[in-house]
């Protein structure tokens, strides 16, 4: 557990830079829990009112308009030392509480695009040894409340490395397979688009999830990158049973595909970060 008080200056000075901010089987998993070493702390603080007045003539604080409407957002900071951290696990966080010095619960109420106290502009950085996000709520504290609490546990996916796997001369055709790595992913169909630069689609199924997956990356014969894009993705779950639908289209003809690469996370694992946090309100 850590407690971390900032004051009101220093929270909202660091705030106008910070703001305006099913993992998949391995057999080299490491093991979940609360890693040594690994730290939260507040790094901004913002309170909004609700407009002055109604309709159109409403004035409104500026940042009345990323909420989208009023309440109270705590920008929380994650350091994990070990790297690795690839993104929130939103099912496995719980925040149980935002309070204010005063009783205030903070989470009452209901907001138009997320739950109370759902993570929300949650960003990790290329190492993976640190994390950004916000926890909102739609109560504004008390007007004599001086300081801010917040409680609960957030839970990152996380990894040790990459292992790349290669399918070569791949048969890149609907209902063919493409076995390479952990997953294996049947194809659902294969076109010839011209949209601007994209000259062929590649679609695939998986029958189970795929967020062990880095990247895919396709190469012509002479071994150099097609450059593409995955346009969409669809995940859909019922019971233990995943399903994930996506497409890749490449500024290239599916036909010059000659090898594709399949880059896999390693050591998947759960990073565990209790959350017992003040901050100092100054208001």
């Amino acid at each position: 557990m850590q407690r971390s008080i900032l004051s009101a200056k220093s929270a909202l000075l660091v705030l106008a830079a910070a703001l305006a901010l099913g993992a998949g089987a391995d057999p080299t998993a490491a093991n979940d829990g609360e890693a040594e070493g690994t730290s939260a702390r507040v790094w901004g603080v913002q309170v909004i009112k609700a407009p002055i007045g109604e309709g159109d003539d409403a004035l409104k604080p500026q940042g009345w308009y990323s909420f989208g409407q009023h309440g109270t957002a705590l920008a929380i900071r994650v350091d994990h030392p070990a790297g690795g951290l690839l993104e929130l696990d939103k099912q496995a966080t719980e925040i149980a509480s935002l309070t204010d010095d005063e009783g205030t619960n903070l989470l009452e109420g209901d907001f138009k695009y997320a739950e109370p106290g759902e993570p929300q502009s949650v960003k990790v950085n290329e190492a993976g040894d640190t994390a950004l996000l916000e926890i909102r709520g739609p109560k504004t504290p008390a007007s004599d409340a001086t300081s801010l609490a917040l409680e609960g546990e957030l839970a990152f996916r996380a990894a040790e490395g990459t292992r790349t796997h290669e399918a070569a001369s791949p048969k890149l055709a609907k209902g063919e397979t493409i076995e390479a790595g952990p997953i294996p992913f049947s194809i659902t169909g294969v076109e010839a688009i011209d949209r601007r630069d994209w000259k062929g689609r590649i679609k695939l199924k998986a029958e189970e999830s795929t967020s062990a997956l880095k990247a895919m990356v396709f190469r012509d014969a002479d071994g150099a990158v097609i450059e593409s894009t995955r346009r969409r993705r669809i995940s859909s779950s019922m019971g233990s049973m995943t399903r994930v639908q996506t497409w890749y289209d490449l500024k290239a003809p599916v036909e010059q595909v000659e090898k594709i690469e399949l880059e896999y996370w390693k050591g998947l694992h759960t990073v565990e970060v209790s959350i017992d946090l003040e901050t100092s309100l100054g208001l």
